[in-house]
């Protein structure tokens, strides 16, 4: 962990989800800021480590930990034991170029994580004069992982994002003569917090291994948060579709993202769950920390 000391912005006490926090949901999310982050928001994390600094045991840790990060949309990888805090830059920002070049160098302590990616993508909280050395720093000291972009490059896919459209992708060949370019399909930014919670909470209980940014997810969550799905109805129909088809082989390779979201079954799921006591209100899908 680089640097001394950690810094919370006081405009965190007075946000509308913070506040709704007991205090010892207040205490675990100021730890999860403070206590084993470092200088990026995107770090190794240990859950029985933070029990013991805080004082908990460690399923009562556990269980308010899950509650905290799904409701501030906070990204968990329970596999590499990641913690991803995509506002950290916003209450964090570096001061100059220099600063998030050093700052960069802590992504060498992160496992390989899919949170990676996701972080690499989300530059809406940096200074627009800093997000150039942003992503060339990290072509530059991951070359193979993310190829450097002009940008020119970057102000064209940022444009096409906003307008909805799916971001290029180019491919290069062996052979300079023949070069194609595909489009890739990507997690929307709003939507990857939400995406990485609920396909991780599924990995969780299935020991399966869906990525968040496969094509199961892209044609199935996806478009249900475009229809103003929230987290907490996703993760509904998760929790209450592996209560019913845990214990029976034959409906638990139903279990996953492609079925759980379906169009035609996702509003049957959701009342079902609804029904067997699973929360499923609507809230708002960002909160400012």
């Amino acid at each position: 962990m680089s640097g001394r000391y950690r810094k919370i912005d006081p405009r965190f006490w007075k946000d509308e989800k913070i506040t709704q926090f007991d205090p010892q949901d207040k205490l675990i999310t100021l730890y999860l800021f403070t206590g084993q982050s470092n200088r990026i928001g995107i770090f190794s994390f240990s859950p029985g480590e933070a029990g013991e600094d805080l004082g908990m045991l460690p399923q009562t840790f556990a269980e308010r930990f899950r509650n905290v990060r799904l409701a501030l949309n906070l990204g968990w990888d329970e596999t590499f034991r990641v913690l991803y805090l995509p506002t950290w830059w916003k209450y964090n920002p570096p001061e100059n170029s220099n600063n998030v070049i050093g700052n960069l160098k802590d992504l060498d302590d992160v496992p390989k994580s899919h949170l990676i990616d996701l972080f690499a993508e989300n530059v809406q909280h940096l200074a627009e004069n800093l997000r150039e050395t942003f992503t060339q720093t990290l072509a530059k000291r991951y070359p193979e992982r993310y190829p450097k972009r002009s940008p020119s490059q970057e102000q064209e896919q940022e444009q096409e994002y906003n307008n909805g459209a799916k971001a290029p992708v180019s491919i290069s060949s062996t052979s300079k003569k023949k070069r194609t370019t595909r489009h890739a399909r990507i997690v929307p930014p709003e939507y990857q917090p939400i995406v990485c919670n609920v396909i991780g909470r599924m990995n969780e209980l299935a020991g399966t291994d869906f990525q968040s940014n496969s094509k199961i997810v892209l044609d199935g969550l996806v478009p249900r948060l475009d229809a103003g799905a929230t987290a907490e109805e996703c993760l509904a129909v998760v929790e209450n579709q592996w209560r019913e088809w845990s214990c029976d082989d034959e409906q638990r390779k139903y279990f996953n993202p492609e079925t759980l979201f379906r169009e035609s079954k996702f509003e049957k799921y959701k009342n079902a769950a609804r029904m067997n006591g699973h929360q499923t209100r609507k809230e708002p899908k960002f909160v400012n920390v």
